[in-house]
């Protein structure tokens, strides 16, 4: 058996995710990408939960308060977060404009109500809508399957799905995908596991078939994978528990979600 310096992997473990640095600045919080991946994903479904809002609601809220404290924790980190993870990077960048547009499409609703101003070239609302209306306000925008989609917030992976069994289309969450599926050639090298995305696609679809195929009438059903995580150190499966939601899609059409059990 090879012995391992013990003292110089420890010192390393936390900071292997962090941007190279000639000097580092005194005070930096050190973390690993699942760390930031978390904080982007808290951004996006806090936002998301906006969404969902009726416009009195969400008038009422602090929706700057809400938001930017997820954005700077975000900004806060993103600096640090290794090129290789360019991705990540990108996803961290475009969460952060969307949330900083809500905020803005806020503070104007906000600065109108305050001012009494009345939309009042906004057409009468049907017979059938206009007590929901009179009762919860009027709805801001919704986000749709499609928005989450465009957004990185979901993972269209119904081509594959389809290979899999399945006849319905079929997205992972965003962080499903950065944990289950994700690989680069130097997660290969840091963990010493000969992986690709599609095998790990391919795992994560053909246990969620067969999970489904045990619960036939379940709309709602939890399962279990084992995967080599990404931040690990080494090339033995850990388990992990995931969450599948069949509902309907943007035109009522049934579709398959696969979510993190904490997610909605």
């Amino acid at each position: 058996m090879t012995a391992t310096n013990t003292h110089s992997s420890n010192n390393t473990a936390d900071a292997q995710f962090l941007a190279p640095q000639t000097h580092q600045p005194a005070g930096v919080v050190k973390f690993k990408i699942a760390q930031f991946r978390g904080a982007v994903s808290t951004l996006n479904w806090s936002r998301t939960d906006l969404h969902g809002s009726t416009r009195s609601e969400w008038l009422k809220q602090d929706v700057r308060s809400r938001l930017q404290r997820h954005i700077d924790a975000v900004e806060k980190m993103l600096p640090h977060v290794a090129a290789r993870f360019a991705h990540d990077i990108d996803h961290a960048r475009s969460s952060i404009q969307s949330a900083a547009e809500m905020i803005a499409r806020w503070a104007e609703a906000k600065a109108s109500e305050n001012a009494g101003a009345v939309r009042a070239d906004k057409p009468a609302a049907p017979p059938a809508m206009a007590s929901l209306i009179e009762l919860f306000g009027e709805p801001i925008h919704t986000v749709t399957r499609a928005d989450l989609i465009e957004m990185g917030d979901l993972v269209d992976v119904s081509a594959t799905a389809k290979e899999a069994g399945f006849k319905i289309p079929v997205a992972l969450t965003r962080a499903v995908w950065a944990d289950c599926v994700e690989w680069f050639p130097l997660d290969t090298k840091r963990t010493g596991a000969a992986q690709d995305e599609a095998g790990r696609l391919w795992d994560v679809l053909c246990i969620a078939m067969f999970a489904a195929q045990q619960n036939k009438s379940a709309g709602v059903l939890t399962y279990q994978l084992r995967r080599v995580a990404r931040d690990g150190h080494g090339i033995t499966p850990q388990l992990v528990d995931l969450k599948m939601i069949c509902s309907g899609g943007d035109n009522g059409e049934p579709v398959i979600t696969i979510l993190q059990p904490l997610e909605d």
